[in-house]
């Protein structure tokens, strides 16, 4: 037992990186598909060769070619993901009436403002199932990450099925105290001269490219003057009269804190939001229950727009 414990601690994660790239044929092609870098792959792959002194593929310029150690070593990893999804199955399916839990990653913002009627709404429904929440901001590692849901923009990934839940609005918006002190713009190439404040590159995986401020009006993308890693921090910027942000038209904060939209005569940009589940959860009970809510979200939200 604890031979086998020491083989799953050390070289887990990488068995599941292996099986990737020879799925895929591809270091790049696996590492997009595991959310890594490319160096991170290969780093995998270096690990299993050295630990057991073989090598798994045949490396040139332009593709890779799995030796017959390889072959041998992605049946049994096959093997075993396969035998491990049908005893998750059966444990899933072996006790509805034990307590559970849905873990569900998303970004701080949504889990904040946008998704607590939804939770309470499958709290309710399903008691006994408890909801683990992670409001995160920062992307996400799919081989160390333990997660059944994420919402977001569409992940492509082709493990996952993505469930379309909504749009969100992003407009364009300062306070009245820095316009009063700059002026408001009256066309796209205006923003040139003004302060633009926008989120850190690395949480546009969360909604897609947010920033579109940053490009409204140019070919080449502007840099901003301030950058932060969450939204309420660019709002709170934003009503220090510190510049002017991109931000969803109906997030609670742009009204309460009197933050006034500015170009509205051009159209603000639409970014779409998913449910991403593994296509191997997609028949657990506790993630059809959730699946179902947003879908009957959608549906309400759809009329009410008509």
């Amino acid at each position: 037992m604890q031979e086998i414990k020491t083989v799953a601690n050390r070289h887990w994660n990488s068995f599941l990186t292996f099986y990737e790239v020879y799925t895929l044929g591809s270091f790049a092609k696996a590492a997009k598909q595991l959310n890594m870098t490319q160096p991170a792959v290969s780093k995998h792959i270096l690990k299993i060769e050295n630990a057991y002194k073989l090598q798994l593929f045949e490396r040139n310029t332009n593709k890779i070619s799995p030796t017959p150690h390889a072959d041998d070593l992605y049946k049994v990893v096959k093997e075993l993901l396969s035998r491990l999804n049908e005893i998750e199955k059966k444990f899933q399916e072996g006790n509805p009436k034990r307590e559970e839990t849905l873990k569900i990653i998303t970004a701080a913002g949504l889990a904040e403002n946008w998704l607590p009627p939804l939770f309470m709404e499958y709290n309710k429904k399903h008691p006994n199932i408890r909801l683990s929440i992670s409001g995160t901001d920062e992307d996400i590692d799919f081989n160390t990450q333990d997660f059944d849901i994420i919402i977001r923009k569409k992940l492509e990934n082709n493990n996952f099925n993505n469930i379309y839940w909504r749009d969100f609005e992003i407009g364009l918006f300062a306070s009245p105290g820095y316009l009063k002190k700059h002026g408001c713009p009256q066309v796209p190439e205006d923003l040139d001269k003004h302060k633009l404040i926008a989120l850190k590159k690395v949480n546009s995986f969360i909604l897609g490219d947010m920033d579109w401020h940053l490009m409204l009006g140019r070919e080449k993308r502007r840099l901003p003057n301030l950058e932060f890693c969450t939204s309420k921090l660019l709002i709170n910027a934003a009503c220090n009269d510190l510049g002017i942000i991109a931000m969803t038209v109906d997030h609670p904060q742009i009204k309460n804190r009197g933050l006034v939209p500015i170009l509205q005569q051009y159209p603000n940009k639409k970014v779409q939001t998913y449910l991403s589940v593994q296509k191997r959860l997609m028949d657990v009970p506790k993630i059809k229950k959730m699946i179902a809510i947003f879908r009957k979200n959608t549906q309400e939200r759809e009329k009410t727009s008509k």
